[in-house]
């Protein structure tokens, strides 16, 4: 399988889980800002 993807994939899941954190901790503008960029 081709590294690239599996790159996009892992920052996926980085930015979903800082979107995570994020929204624990109130910073409610970097989660939904997070969230958008594991959507992307």
């Amino acid at each position: 399988m081709n590294a690239r993807p599996q790159a996009w994939l892992f920052q996926a899941e980085n930015d979903l889980q800082m979107a995570s954190l994020a929204l624990e901790h109130g910073f409610f503008a970097q989660s939904c800002y997070h969230a958008s960029q594991a959507a992307e």
